[in-house]
C-alpha cells in the first residue's frame, strides 16, 4: 500500500536532478550558509531518519543566531500534520 504523500512526492520527482545539484555531492555548504543573516528555525522530528537530525542542527549551528528545535513524535513527513507544526511557526514568527 502507497502512503498518501507519494502522489505528491512523484509530482515532485523530475525536481530531482536540480535538488542533486545544488546539494553539492550532499555536503552541507556550512560555509555559504554562515554568510546568511536572516531569522532562521532549522526543525527535524524526533522519529526522523538520524541524517536529517543531524543535518537541521548543522545548519542550525552554520547560520548566525539561527535557532534549532526538535518536534517530538513527528516524522520527514510533518508537513502532512499541520497541527504539530503550527506551534512551532507561531512561535518563531511572533
Amino acid at each position: 500500500m502507497r502512503a498518501p504523500v507519494w502522489g505528491l512526492l512523484t509530482a515532485l520527482a523530475h525536481t530531482l536532478p536540480y535538488d542533486l545539484a545544488v546539494h553539492h555531492g550532499y555536503r552541507l555548504p556550512t560555509g555559504r550558509l554562515a554568510e546568511l543573516e536572516l531569522p532562521l528555525l532549522a526543525l527535524d522530528g524526533s522519529e526522523s531518519f538520524p541524517w536529517i537530525r543531524a543535518t537541521a542542527r548543522a545548519v542550525a549551528q552554520a547560520v548566525r543566531g539561527a535557532r534549532h528545535l526538535t518536534l517530538e513524535g513527528q516524522d520527514h513527513s510533518v508537513l502532512q500534520h499541520p497541527e504539530a507544526l503550527r506551534p512551532a511557526l507561531v512561535e518563531f514568527f511572533s
